[in-house]
């Protein structure tokens, strides 16, 4: 396969990833909440024991606490996955010292995009704190898979190494 075509395969999921991320930001604000409050109430129940026996308002207390924490972290996440899917297909058509910048430049410019498509979305708003988790979640991802871009070219090189001097 020539690098045009593996550019083009291993960019259907990073678009997969920056549909959904779209597809979350389309949420209305009670929507995103009810996901994430969901969410919290689920993992809340498998880790604190006694946590379906309090009180409705404690438990909405409690879900409302955490529910900053947890959509940051999602932010972060999300954007993480898609630094790295964004190297990939990069790799096969830019020289080396280019695959993250511009693999971060793309997903900074997809998160400022994303976050003025909340601004029309009811009861969300457009955020610069989620702008930067949001780049900081695709430096390391991007940064992730240099790391193992390099691992497996140290391997690649060690075999090659082994082979050379076996035969």
């Amino acid at each position: 396969m020539n690098r045009k075509a593996l550019f083009l395969a291993t960019s259907i999921p990073a678009i997969l990833c920056m549909i959904a991320i779209f597809i979350f930001s389309s949420h209305t604000a009670s929507e995103s909440s009810d996901v994430s409050g969901g969410l919290i109430a689920n993992i809340a129940e498998w880790l604190i024991p006694g946590f379906d026996r309090m009180t409705q308002s404690a438990q909405e207390q409690w879900i409302e606490d955490w529910q900053f924490a947890v959509r940051k972290t999602a932010h972060f996440t999300i954007y993480a996955v898609l630094g790295l899917l964004l190297s990939l297909p990069l790799s096969f058509v830019l020289k080396k010292q280019y695959v993250f910048p511009v693999a971060l430049l793309t997903a900074a410019v997809y998160a400022v995009s994303d976050e003025i498509h909340q601004y029309f979305v009811p009861g969300r708003s457009c955020e610069v704190r989620d702008m930067l988790i949001d780049g900081c979640g695709a430096a390391l991802g991007c940064a992730v898979f240099l790391l193992i871009r390099k691992i497996a070219q140290r391997n690649k090189s060690e075999k090659q190494k082994i082979f050379k001097n076996t035969y």
